[in-house]
């Protein structure tokens, strides 16, 4: 009813998008999608070691690991 009637978002963490699509507004999720926050290198290291382990583990029960970032 919130968002119906005063067009706001139901939750702190949403934000309300064009014809009332909502989004997750939490964990700098707009400010990553925008650009404005950027990854550190400890943070692309951190990444990097985490999607390196998935894969091996994936490739020890015979799968493959694809990682896809969509643009």
């Amino acid at each position: 009813m919130k968002q119906a009637w005063f067009r706001e978002a139901p939750f702190s963490s949403v934000m309300t998008g064009r014809d009332g699509w909502l989004f997750l507004a939490s964990y700098q999720m707009v400010e990553h999608y925008t650009g404005l926050a950027r990854l550190t290198p400890e943070d692309l290291d951190t990444w990097q070691k985490l999607l390196e382990a998935r894969r091996d583990w994936l490739a020890q029960l015979g799968t493959k690991y694809v990682f896809v970032i969509p643009a």
